[in-house]
């Protein structure tokens, strides 16, 4: 993640088709955050819904300083994922994301 170093992350929750938790380590001047996906159908589309957890200091940044940080990054994340979903072309950095992926999220 840009400006915010090394970020390093885990899967700790998998549920096939529902949903997915990816803990994360050193995410910027917070110790550690929780991020889960979950999945659901609608009208023959994916609807992704993400919460975001923070211990104590990080939810206060996160309420205020790295919301909207978070928000564009998350945004950048699930449209790699798309992307590699479609194409089958792995993404190991925002380089690897076409031109048409970033513009969708711009």
């Amino acid at each position: 993640m840009s400006g915010f170093g090394k970020v390093t992350e885990r899967v700790e929750g998998w549920d096939e088709g529902e949903s997915l938790t990816i803990g994360i380590d050193s995410i910027g001047p917070m110790k550690s955050a929780r991020s889960t996906f979950n999945l659901s159908e609608h009208d023959g589309r994916t609807t992704v819904d993400m919460t975001i957890r923070f211990g104590p200091i990080g939810a206060l940044l996160g309420t205020t300083i790295m919301r909207r940080k978070l928000n564009q990054q998350s945004a950048l994340g699930l449209a790699g994922l798309k992307q590699y979903a479609e194409t089958g072309d792995p993404i190991t950095t925002q380089d690897d994301l076409s031109p048409e992926t970033l513009a969708a999220v711009a």
